[in-house]
């Protein structure tokens, strides 16, 4: 661990954070490499001075105190949406009056910066406990187990996607065309299916223009495709998520027929099934080529899909092991996929 003469701010903001949510000053040191005398002085600076500069301001004092700085500190850590506002009216009660800018620096010293929160589905206490059941059934599954199953999924693609973009040009060219990006209330989409496997994709199925899934088309679907993509793909196990039309009586009749094995999936679980993570790719890619009307979509869709590699289809296998222990270790709640 390398030793320093002089911590960064930030590295000694860290340092009196950790200690206030009481981490030994070895525990502390450890974690941001750092050596137990700079923690050490570090907190005992913030004591004295009440901030985490390398000298005293020669300027005028901060407009806030240290009891300030506290207040604002823990009713963020209650209240994770609390807005700049909310807290600015709160210090003006307290007799502090300073600007929205000046609270958020001191909560960005506290390692507290605003981020824009990660969108994951609603889990119910059941939900969670049907995650957490599933996760723990197949915990003992390896990588050579989840190669034989045949993932499969719906997705939605958009001529004109809300994919974040970012345009260079002059100051006063806001509304030019050539900067504007295009938006419909209904763009031009067409849903698809498709599977895949550690073998690499296993078809990709257009509906009709304007029709979604429903369970006679998934049926027939199936019935055509199926049995061939487990073959050619030595798959011995089915996945499909927990969808309407996939739990209609229609499908489940022919599985039965089949003896098709299903995995049984837990509801509102894309952080599980790794074609979610497929579709994502593919859409990033389709939006790359610009397509201009429905037949530039389609064949952006199909050359995407026909380039996906065998090796990104094993990544995605790869990583299913570590999905199940991530839900196992969030009591089936959300993970990072």
């Amino acid at each position: 661990m390398g030793r320093k003469s002089s911590l960064t701010e930030i590295q000694r903001a860290q340092a009196v954070t950790l200690k206030e949510e009481g981490y030994s000053i070895r525990n502390i040191a450890r974690r941001l490499r750092i050596s137990k005398t700079a923690v050490h002085n570090a907190v005992l600076k913030f004591n004295t001075d009440g901030n985490f500069r390398d000298r005293k301001r020669s300027g005028r004092p901060r407009k806030t105190t240290q009891r300030d700085n506290h207040l604002i500190k823990r009713v963020v850590q209650r209240s994770p949406y609390s807005s700049l506002p909310k807290l600015h009216a709160l210090l003006l009660q307290k007799g502090t009056k300073v600007s929205k800018m000046t609270i958020s620096r001191r909560l960005s010293g506290y390692a507290l910066k605003s981020y824009k929160p990660a969108r994951k589905p609603l889990l119910t206490k059941t939900m969670k406990t049907k995650r957490l059941a599933f996760a723990m059934e197949h915990r003992s599954w390896t990588v050579a187990d989840w190669s034989h199953v045949l993932f499969s999924d719906e997705s939605m693609f958009e001529q004109f996607t809300s994919r974040q973009r970012f345009v260079r040009r002059p100051v006063g060219k806001r509304f030019d065309e050539r900067f504007t990006v295009p938006t419909m209330k209904h763009p031009p989409s067409i849903m698809v299916w498709g599977a895949f496997s550690s073998c690499g994709t296993a078809g990709l199925y257009f509906l009709p223009k304007g029709q979604t899934m429903n369970g006679q088309r998934y049926e027939k679907l199936l019935e055509e495709k199926l049995l061939l993509h487990m073959e050619v793909h030595k798959c011995s196990i089915f996945m499909q998520d927990g969808a309407p039309c996939h739990r209609s009586k229609l499908v489940s009749d022919f599985l039965k027929k089949k003896k098709i094995r299903v995995l049984t999936w837990p509801g509102n679980s894309p952080d599980l099934n790794p074609i979610e993570n497929l579709w994502r790719q593919m859409k990033d890619q389709v939006a790359k080529r610009q397509p201009s009307n429905m037949n530039e979509l389609l064949n952006a869709i199909k050359l995407t899909w026909i380039n996906i590699s065998k090796e990104y289809c094993q990544t995605l296998i790869d990583s299913m092991p570590h999905r199940v222990e991530q839900v196992i270790a969030s009591r089936g709640g959300h993970t990072k996929y």
